[in-house]
């Protein structure tokens, strides 16, 4: 299996409608709604520098939408975050080959979006994934 995307194309906003856009101060980046309070993100989004702890903490304010062009006019929600956890398995000693770059953002109420299915399965040489994300 290789990190390669082959064959993208440009989703339609109802393609992946667990899909958000996040920003927490300056830091941008996009998740998956994953539970009722849970956004599963990149651990490089939350770091303050690359392999390094959480750049904001319990009580910041994460701006929440569905809209990557995150301006005035789009749909933003504020929420309080309530934690960030990043996975201990985390390793960036090998870039670009980062192994388990995976967080969760945890906020202290309910998210209005859709969620993501998990799909638990191992993965099958060959087997079609989806992804999704802003570029």
């Amino acid at each position: 299996m290789t990190g390669a995307v082959v064959g993208g194309r440009e989703a339609t906003p109802d393609d992946f409608a667990a899909t958000v856009y996040w920003q927490v101060g300056a830091v941008r980046c996009s998740g998956a709604v994953v539970g009722p309070r849970h956004v599963l993100t990149a651990a490089h989004c939350v770091t303050a520098s690359w392999g390094g702890p959480a750049a904001f903490d319990a009580g910041d304010t994460i701006w929440v939408s569905t809209d990557e062009r995150f301006d005035a006019d789009a749909d933003r929600l504020p929420f309080a975050v309530a934690s960030v956890a990043i996975h201990p398995s985390w390793d960036t000693s090998d870039p670009p080959h980062v192994r388990v770059d995976v967080a969760i953002i945890e906020v202290m109420s309910e998210l209005p979006f859709a969620r993501a299915r998990i799909d638990q399965r191992p993965v099958e040489d060959d087997e079609v994934l989806w992804l999704s994300g802003y570029d």
